[in-house]
């Protein structure tokens, strides 16, 4: 289109945080490729705030094309941290996005070779609200592969998705590892006691 006509660069930073809002707005993958074409050809780099509040509204409404958006600021030099990694997982929570909050993760594990706690929590989270209970299960053992110690939040967590799935002794495993259960970790090993009937 037009936009791969105009000079490398020539865009302003907010021009292009406009046209990637209005692209992914419409749906139009094409015109978002042809603004991140445009200004990563240039000196200017695409604006790293226009591209982590793009990721962050298309993580909350669950945009279908999310890992799609994703992959092209990337691969047009978008850089995310990591904390801005966790912010857009966890943000898939409450649209149920795991396509792309999983997506990012596998992106985070490749750029950096592991993946920090704060990430796991927010993919935790994602697999929690979308009641994907065995997922969450066999996130504690990549976890362990890591040397990833879960925190009192991840192990409340975890320990949920191993009762609600039926898998009591790994609930068990957990309550033991953490070492300082709170009321939470200690009602949900009750549960586990008791409510495997109910599955």
């Amino acid at each position: 289109g037009a936009l791969r006509a105009l000079a490398p660069g020539s865009l302003a930073p907010d021009a292009v945080g406009a046209l990637l809002h209005s692209a992914t707005q419409k749906g139009d993958l094409g015109l978002l490729r042809e603004v991140c074409h445009c200004a990563s050809n240039g000196s200017n780099a695409l604006p790293t705030t226009a591209c982590e509040a793009l990721l962050r509204s298309r993580a909350s409404v669950g945009d279908g094309n999310g890992v799609e958006i994703f992959d092209t600021l990337v691969q047009a030099g978008f850089e995310p941290h990591e904390s801005t990694l966790t912010a857009v997982v966890s943000m898939c929570a409450e649209s149920k996005h795991v396509p792309l909050a999983e997506h990012i993760v596998a992106h985070a594990r490749r750029a950096h070779g592991r993946v920090l706690l704060p990430l796991y929590s927010a993919l935790i989270k994602v697999y929690g609200q979308a009641r994907m209970w065995h997922k969450t299960c066999d996130l504690y053992a990549s976890m362990k592969l890591e040397g990833v110690v879960p925190d009192t939040v991840a192990y409340g967590a975890l320990i949920k998705a191993a009762v609600e799935s039926g898998r009591t002794e790994l609930a068990q495993e957990l309550f033991r590892e953490s070492g300082n259960p709170d009321l939470l970790n200690y009602m949900s090993l009750i549960r586990a006691a008791g409510g495997r009937g109910r599955q």
